[in-house]
């Protein structure tokens, strides 16, 4: 059995590899526990800390002493049959959904489109997809097979959700899009797959399900629907609801649920076998350590998390508004309306990621009538990611924050950055009924950020 840390970054994703200077992966991630470090970027990755590291110890010492009883391969079925009974016995399943854990959300897509493509799909795939920006920039190549019996027969579009300046496009053209492109494909014979996401790296969902769901409904044989639930910040309630509907969903236990990466899953509404690839011991310890944090969340009163949440987000507002160097990278509301029956407030119809651009004033803005002047102002990728590693890697308390992701682009094509300041069920868990052990870290990663956004601007 390898060690724990080793297991942590067991898997088939060169993003889990660590580098061998300093030990940390492509998230910048180390296999073992900081406790000098403020975990707020679970929008991307959550280095472990000290609590998960001791469970996942204990996991692993268990999972010894089922070894040398059973052998590897029935502990990897019984302990993977365990880990679907617990995450149907969490989301309250019913008994048709199938369970099936994958290495990432990456590879919940790829599984999905072999599936389509050997099962159910004679001809050509049209996959309609988010830009990859706000899912995930090596989600279309991951989608395109290349090997026989499937290569070509896979096509990839992108549909934006945000114009040059950063700002969301309205929903009803973002739908219209999607409707434009699925029309097409269906009038030159080929299927569809439609990838919503819920939520994107800055927090957005869409298309919207109703489009989905009528586009659905035009062919039935020809479109399908999968969620890029992988940031997992929606209720059990909510995911119900879109398997309700009929639409598969991936979802990971490592993005809201913190646990290390990689932990994906992908739900079937329809039961229906799928082929994926084999688990191995470093993806069932790392589900399991999410098990644990999904359970105590799960144990959470629903008010209490809805007012932590709500204050957390009103908190950073207050902050943010009036500082010169930080700006919220604006979003829109969270529906829920279309996959929920209740009208009931709930904790995921409020934002737990909070994309923020961060603003160098002594750089001044560019005249002109196009409206993209003003994004001179704004830090680009290579800076963001800059501050990013510094706030990360320095000395003393460190802050860990989401990657930066495209925020705009400039009237030269220069990319906006934008970092990501993230809650987790972890940090919600531990501030029910003591709202201040979220709110003062939370205060001291924005006091941080605006810091390091200072002393760029001055250098």
């Amino acid at each position: 059995m390898p060690s724990t840390a080793a297991l942590l970054t067991e898997g088939r994703d060169a993003r889990l590899t660590l580098d061998s200077a300093d030990g940390r992966n492509a998230y910048l991630c180390r296999p073992q526990p900081d406790d000098a470090l403020l975990r707020f970027g679970s929008s991307t990755a959550t280095e472990i800390s000290a609590e998960m590291f001791a469970a996942a110890e204990q996991i692993r010492a268990g999972m010894v002493a089922k070894l040398a009883k059973q052998g590897r391969a029935a502990l990897c079925a019984d302990t993977e049959a365990a880990i679907c009974a617990a995450l149907r016995s969490i989301w309250q399943l019913d008994a048709q959904v199938a369970i099936t854990l994958i290495d990432s959300g990456t590879a919940c897509h790829r599984v999905v489109v072999t599936h389509l493509l050997a099962e159910r799909v004679p001809g050509a795939l049209q996959l309609l997809m988010v830009d990859a920006a706000e899912t995930g920039r090596g989600v279309p190549a991951a989608l395109m097979p290349d090997t026989a019996p499937y290569a070509g027969r896979v096509q990839c579009s992108e549909i934006a959700i945000r114009d040059a300046a950063g700002v969301p496009l309205a929903a009803d053209a973002i739908d219209a899009a999607v409707v434009a492109q699925t029309e097409l494909a269906l009038q030159r014979g080929a299927s569809v797959l439609l990838v919503l996401v819920d939520q994107s790296k800055s927090g957005m969902a869409a298309p919207s399900l109703d489009c989905a769901l009528a586009l659905r409904r035009r062919d039935p044989a020809r479109v399908h629907l999968l969620l890029d639930g992988c940031q997992s910040r929606f209720s059990a309630a909510t995911l119900r609801g879109y398997l309700a509907q009929g639409v598969m969903v991936a979802v990971t236990g490592s993005k809201f649920f913190a646990a290390p990466s990689f932990s994906g899953a992908l739900l079937l509404p329809d039961g229906a076998a799928i082929a994926a690839p084999p688990v191995t011991l470093g993806l069932l310890l790392r589900w399991q350590l999410a098990l644990q944090v999904m359970q105590a969340f799960a144990a959470c009163d629903a008010q209490a998390l809805y007012d932590l949440v709500h204050m957390a987000g009103e908190q950073l507002r207050c902050v943010v508004q009036p500082s010169p160097y930080l700006e919220l990278l604006p979003t829109t509301p969270i529906a829920r309306s279309a996959v929920l029956s209740s009208d009931e407030l709930a904790w995921d119809q409020l934002p737990t990621i909070f994309p923020l651009r961060l603003r160098l004033p002594s750089r001044g803005a560019a005249t002109g009538s196009d409206g993209l002047g003003d994004l001179d102002l704004y830090a680009d990728m290579e800076s963001c990611l800059a501050i990013y590693r510094q706030l990360q890697l320095c000395d003393g308390e460190r802050v860990q924050l989401g990657r930066p992701i495209a925020a705009g682009r400039r009237r030269d094509g220069t990319v906006i950055g934008g970092l990501r300041c993230a809650l987790s069920a972890p940090l919600l868990c531990a501030a029910v009924g003591e709202p201040q052990r979220l709110l003062d870290p939370l205060m001291r990663v924005l006091a941080r950020l605006e810091s390091a956004v200072r002393a760029q601007d001055a250098a």
